[in-house]
């Protein structure tokens, strides 16, 4: 049976750091380069607490990453950066992943993104995921939750109106993402009032 825990038990910590690259590798390989250099980073960058994750068996079949206006899922600090990359390409990397990270009012509840299995597509984890992130705003007195898709993820972004969210911005990046290597052209910002 599936349970959706908040936080991460240190075991999970490297499937998750695995399963968020794979979901959203279009978006941090391009800046953090190698898999192998990305897949370390973002595991030693991840807040364990700050998400909320879907267990089967021992297993992680998912991982929903949150962000509030004081705290983040993914929170890669200079040192890890020039561990991995040196100094240089450390400061190219930490003026990239700037052009990911979306600052939080206070009250809102940022999904900095939602990873599931492939062999767990089709259960209906994400919208678990979504149902306790829910439950979790609302009895933490949040307001609002926030998110971004990109526009080559068609599939992420019938989800997230089926799940209530609406289209509040659209930013074209051009040309930033011919420069950085991103095969997306547009970020979708979306959001939903907690009800």
């Amino acid at each position: 049976m599936v349970s959706i825990q908040r936080g991460l038990s240190p075991e999970l910590v490297s499937s998750a750091a695995d399963l968020f690259l794979t979901a959203l590798g279009e978006k941090f390989v391009p800046i953090l380069g190698s898999e192998a250099n990305a897949t370390a980073l973002i595991e030693s960058s991840i807040v364990s607490i700050n998400c909320l994750s879907a267990v089967e068996e021992g297993k992680l079949l998912g991982v929903l990453a949150i962000q509030t206006n004081k705290q983040s899922f993914l929170n890669p600090d200079f040192k890890n950066l020039r561990t991995y990359y040196g100094i240089v390409g450390g400061i190219i990397r930490a003026v990239g992943l700037t052009l990911l990270q979306h600052s939080p009012k206070p009250k809102e509840l940022y999904i900095e993104g939602i990873a599931v299995a492939d062999f767990a597509r089709g259960k209906g984890i994400g919208t678990k995921l979504f149902d306790e992130l829910m439950l979790l705003a609302r009895s933490q007195g949040f307001e609002r939750v926030t998110l971004q898709v990109i526009d080559t993820n068609p599939r992420a972004l019938k989800l997230y109106e089926r799940l209530g969210f609406t289209i509040e911005k659209r930013s074209k990046i051009w040309p930033v993402n011919r420069i950085i290597g991103w095969h997306f052209s547009e970020s979708i910002f979306m959001g939903r009032v907690i009800g």
